[in-house]
């Protein structure tokens, strides 16, 4: 059998070459396996539960806090004579375990699929030209071609903007600090740990020099671990972080890199 061979492309973004809710199904799905989680404003107004979906999510969370419960309850029983006291200690233990794993982790991909979170974040898709193009930013796509079948697949996506004076002062940074901004960077699952996000980050850098950026900046959310260490490798320095989701005071960290 022969070796499928397939080609990488970013190219900036056109409607020709990726409709709207291609990028929103990207989004959706990059965050959902992120565990990312958005702002609880407007909940109310603009959520519509699916309860079964919901409770076929729910039910990880349901058999591991069965599991903590019932592994902390044997131990009880055999390593401690005051068994009362370690039945009452397993049970704290497995909900605080239980509240880490499902709150941390579980909880994004529900609030994401279910809930509609990631609002803003859609917007930008729906806004590409206003955001991007018209503010000397771009948007880009990755694209994944197959040489044998002559298809090709969008597979991942990246914005860049140019920060104003006032965008700087609300990260702390030097008002008058030329700076880019790279966000909106996600790879479908399937595709991930193929060099892809390498290659978006380096088209970003190339074009803040172009730009002729001092520096580039970006926010990742501390439960994005691949994130996090891509922008390690880069040598991205964390400059600050904040409170992104109160409920489960998931956090975000700003990160910054110094251009030559």
């Amino acid at each position: 059998m022969s070796e499928k061979r397939v080609e990488l492309e970013i190219v900036e973004y056109t409607d020709k070459e990726a409709s709207v809710e291609e990028l929103i199904a990207i989004f959706d799905q990059n965050y959902a396996t992120m565990g990312n989680l958005n702002s609880f404003q407007g909940l109310r107004s603009h959520t519509k539960l699916r309860l079964g979906s919901f409770l076929a999510d729910f039910i990880p969370f349901l058999t591991i806090a069965l599991f903590w419960s019932l592994t902390y309850f044997l131990m009880s029983l055999f390593l401690a004579s005051h068994w009362t006291v370690m039945a009452i200690f397993s049970l704290l233990m497995s909900v605080f375990i239980t509240y880490m794993i499902y709150f941390k982790y579980l909880m994004g991909r529900l609030m994401t699929k279910h809930l509609n979170y990631g609002k803003n974040l859609r917007d930008n898709c729906r806004k590409i030209e206003e955001r991007y193009f018209k503010s000397g930013g771009k948007f880009w796509i990755a694209k994944l071609h197959d040489l044998t079948t002559k298809t090709s697949t969008v597979v991942g996506h990246f914005g860049f903007v140019m920060d104003k004076p006032e965008d700087l002062k609300k990260k702390g940074l030097d008002e008058k600090l030329r700076n880019g901004h790279m966000e909106m960077l996600g790879v479908l699952p399937g595709y991930r740990g193929l060099g892809i996000a390498n290659k978006m980050v380096d088209k970003a850098m190339a074009y803040a020099e172009e730009k002729k950026c001092e520096s580039l900046t970006l926010w990742v959310l501390e439960i994005n671990f691949a994130g996090r260490n891509l922008y390690k490798k880069y040598d991205f320095k964390v400059y600050t972080e904040f409170i992104y989701e109160s409920l489960t005071r998931v956090k975000a960290f700003g990160m910054f890199k110094k251009l030559n």
